[in-house]
């Protein structure tokens, strides 16, 4: 039978199944249970009983202390539930609450969407996950280049496996060098995590998400969270770009919307030559129309060019500032 968890002092719960660990299920209901390895090698994911039966604990060669075993700690990456526990643990509800690392990862997969646009699939060690928040930005070095500070536009569950999007631009030496040179195995070297728009887990207002091109990178990780928390907000996303191939994960987006009550999409293209597109004047219009923006929380993602002129046109809107986030990429 599945067993329910509580996570103090946050009181937040979850549920996990027959033959999953407790920080898999942590993981998976979106939560962000302090942990590093997810082996059982490192003790970062000590965590206390306070109440309820442990179920098994799987093998692993981190040494809990005599006074560890005492107070009931165990690791959440080895521990099961033989049936509703609660647990003492620490969480990471802010940026602050992640300490930078610097891990050796390797690409995985190249995946291509279209001419323009991949996914570039990256794998941290199992030694050594790679914690961060939905919406927050890496420093991704591959060969000798410059480090590229990218947002992961993967969900924080798995933090073994990371995703960013990449859209082709032959005057960049990094984005020809992903896009023509890079191959599966390569090294990557990670560092972060830094910045972002983090998602508010406790606002009750409607939701509002703005993307321009790979900017839905942060956008996808923030919604991909959200579904996470089974968040009942309403929420809406608009998706701009320059051409079709600037929405180069549509289908995806489609959906959740059509398996999601609570979710709507708005794709918009500029239906010109896509040169010198205006992300602001492709969204004002159809959000004008719309009802309900006043009083959502607004998660944006766009060039740094382009953000003080959103931020102007939504605050004219009758926005308050405070709602308002924006990712200039």
């Amino acid at each position: 039978m599945s067993s329910t968890i509580t996570f103090r002092p946050s009181g937040h719960q979850f549920v996990v199944e027959p033959g999953e660990t407790i920080l898999s299920g942590a993981l998976r209901a979106g939560l962000s249970p302090r942990y590093n390895c997810d082996n059982g090698s490192c003790g970062e994911c000590r965590a206390r009983v306070l109440s309820g039966e442990p179920g098994p604990v799987d093998f692993h060669d981190y040494v809990l202390s005599e006074a560890d075993k005492l107070a009931g700690v165990t690791l959440l990456c080895r521990a099961h539930a033989a049936g509703d526990l609660e647990l003492q643990t620490d969480e990471a509800s802010h940026a602050s609450d992640i300490p930078v690392q610097r891990i050796s990862a390797k690409i995985t997969r190249l995946e291509r969407l279209n001419d323009r646009a991949r996914i570039l699939h990256v794998r941290a060690p199992r030694s050594q996950v790679f914690r961060f928040l939905a919406g927050q930005h890496v420093h991704l070095q591959l060969g000798d280049l410059p480090p590229r500070e990218l947002p992961v536009a993967s969900c924080p569950c798995n933090g073994l496996q990371l995703q960013f999007h990449l859209l082709q631009d032959p005057q960049d030496p990094f984005m020809r060098h992903v896009f023509e040179t890079a191959r599966p195995g390569d090294a990557v070297q990670l560092q972060g995590p830094v910045g972002g728009v983090i998602l508010d887990e406790d606002v009750k207002s409607p939701i509002t998400f703005i993307a321009w091109e790979s900017g839905f990178a942060p956008i996808n990780s923030l919604i991909e969270h959200a579904i996470a928390l089974e968040l009942a907000n309403p929420m809406t996303l608009y998706w701009a770009a320059a051409d079709d191939e600037g929405l180069y994960l549509e289908r995806y987006c489609r959906s959740w919307a059509d398996a999601l009550d609570n979710f709507r999409f708005v794709s918009l293209v500029d239906g010109k030559d896509g040169s010198g597109a205006d992300p602001v004047a492709l969204l004002r219009g159809p959000m004008a129309r719309e009802q309900g923006l006043v009083g959502s929380e607004t998660y944006a993602a766009l060039p740094a060019a382009n953000a003080p002129e959103l931020r102007k046109m939504l605050e004219s809107a009758g926005m308050s500032p405070e709602s308002v986030h924006i990712d200039p990429l």
